[in-house]
């Protein structure tokens, strides 16, 4: 099966060379490599122009998480397309396979792996990386988790449902509960991985938690949790 890669990018050149490496060694390549990058000044466009990848540049202010995936997915071409935060690099050559071969079960319409912490990765993400993905492939029916900084999805589930543009964060695991009220099912597959130094929280950057809480509201609205006004 023929898949694409989504990158977002906004200034990480200095982990493209890696990031492109990792992706020549994968013993399936992409029919295509999307790059949407978001102002970068520090070289990572004309990178991604010598690695052949076609360059989409979204400068819209604020910036929308949502929207910058979904203008990514408009540029693919291929029926199944991995997303790929530009500063995460796939640990071995076998990771697109390992997703890949998920969808050959009509019923998966996403597909993430593993996150594994670097040698600089703080304790914070060290600790929130390998509580979270475990080593154990999980099928998700109901409630999904997901987390797209390394992900692969179906694309005929995105044409139904768009990432949501109204809210601008957790928008990979608002998206997957969508699919799976439509019947889809969502694997987490170890055996597929990356490095990913900046982990899930960004260490303990309040700005970041704070607009998660925002859309955690939106994903938890059913729940008794009692949210504090703020």
């Amino acid at each position: 099966m023929n898949y694409d890669i989504v990158i977002r990018c906004f200034n990480e050149a200095h982990w493209l060379e890696k990031t492109h490496q990792a992706i020549n060694l994968q013993k399936s390549k992409p029919k295509k490599v999307v790059f949407v990058d978001s102002g970068s000044d520090d070289g990572s466009i004309s990178l991604a122009e010598k690695f052949n990848w076609h360059v989409v540049k979204y400068k819209e202010k604020p910036f929308n998480y949502s929207k910058s995936l979904n203008i990514g997915l408009s540029n693919s071409e291929s029926d199944l397309v991995m997303i790929l935060s530009a500063h995460c690099i796939l640990t071995n050559e076998l990771g697109a396979i390992n997703m890949i071969k998920e969808f050959e079960n009509h019923k998966i319409g996403a597909v993430f792996g593993r996150q594994l912490p670097t040698k600089n990765s703080t304790s914070h993400d060290v600790r929130d990386l390998l509580t979270v993905f475990g080593r154990e492939r999980l099928v998700y029916s109901v409630h999904p988790f997901f987390h797209n900084a390394f992900a692969m999805i179906r694309k005929n589930c995105w044409k139904i449902k768009n990432f949501n543009e109204k809210v601008n964060g957790i928008e990979d695991r608002i998206w997957a509960r969508e699919i799976a009220q439509l019947g889809y099912n969502v694997i987490y597959q170890p055996n597929a991985a990356v490095y990913h130094e900046h982990g899930l929280n960004h260490g303990t950057s309040k700005k970041r938690a704070d607009r998660i809480v925002k859309a955690l509201k939106i994903l938890h609205q059913d729940d008794s949790i009692k949210w504090p006004d703020h």
